[in-house]
């Protein structure tokens, strides 16, 4: 029987458009009484806007976080606040920039777990411009020996950064210095059907690495986690920890492709639009910020 469940939506930035869309998708969907919907501001000074539309966010609480930290505790700022607001069946988390367009996205939700009982379930996250499926991310967290091809890469591009030309780096920099034009959209999504990127999504599956711009949280993990997402990384490889915590204690990740998500995410490095020089020095930053991540994921994975 529907009892009921809780939107948490991580808003970071300042477009204040994409979070109100998600709340409003929410609030259109069949059964959107059950919901209610909690906006985490990850970071005061996303916060003014926002709050001074009280009447476009009527009924929604909002957490205001003093500084920006991070996907793992931000969620787990909105997570804690929802376990002390009610007793819910579910606990949703979205990114700022996904929208539910799926009417009856609540009841098929109620559907799902009724068939298989899960901790975390994770729906089709579909990227409209990309004609990509992005959930699964893989069968299985990332390994040491894959994390260790991760830091060899990082570590290369960063060398070829640092040059005074590099025609590898200017490659990776005309990638994102297109990747807000419509024909780069065209040749990616052509690119991604040729190759059938992903084709899994079409299928149920257990135990998989959910993409994590909307996870679903059931009762049972709700009930015996007092965070969602542990250890509260900044940055990166949150869905392989997350992964591997589950695998770990036996608590079942289930992937549906009953349920869809648009994920509208084009990209949040601050790499598009820069010169080639600035775009090299912001790219070393990034992939050193990567590289530091992947080390301490290594170890996790070393000291389990």
């Amino acid at each position: 029987m529907h009892n009921k469940l809780c939107f948490v939506i991580l808003h970071y930035g300042h477009n204040i458009n994409l979070t109100l869309n998600a709340v409003f998708s929410i609030r259109k969907l069949e059964s959107a009484e059950l919901a209610d919907i909690i906006i985490v501001c990850n970071g005061r000074e996303y916060d003014i806007r926002l709050l001074s539309d009280s009447n476009l966010l009527n009924s929604v609480d909002v957490i205001v976080l003093e500084k920006n930290t991070g996907f793992s505790a931000g969620n787990n700022a909105g997570y804690q606040y929802a376990k002390k607001k009610d007793d819910y069946d579910f606990i949703i988390f979205i990114n700022n920039d996904v929208e539910i367009q799926q009417k009856k996205f609540i009841n098929i939700l109620y559907s799902v777990y009724e068939r298989h009982n899960f901790y975390i379930c994770g729906p089709d996250i579909y990227i409209p411009y990309k004609s990509y499926h992005a959930s699964p991310i893989s069968d299985r967290a990332a390994t040491i020996s894959k994390v260790m091809k991760y830091i060899n890469d990082k570590s290369s591009m960063i060398i070829e950064c640092g040059k005074i030309f590099s025609l590898k780096a200017f490659k990776f920099y005309l990638i994102e210095a297109f990747a807000g034009r419509d024909i780069f959209f065209g040749i990616s999504k052509f690119w991604r059907k040729m190759k059938r990127n992903n084709a899994k999504f079409e299928e149920e599956q257990r135990n998989v690495v959910l993409q994590g711009a909307c996870l679903i949280f059931s009762r049972e993990y709700i009930c015996c986690n007092e965070k969602a997402f542990v250890p509260e990384v900044f940055l990166y490889f949150e869905e392989d920890y997350l992964a591997e915590r589950c695998r770990k204690n036996g608590w079942e990740m289930f992937y549906t492709n009953q349920l869809q998500v648009l994920h509208f995410h084009r990209g949040s490095s601050g790499l598009i639009g820069l010169n080639y020089r600035d775009y090299c020095k912001k790219k070393i930053d990034i992939d050193k910020i990567f590289i530091r991540e992947a080390k301490r994921y290594k170890e996790y994975i070393l000291h389990k």
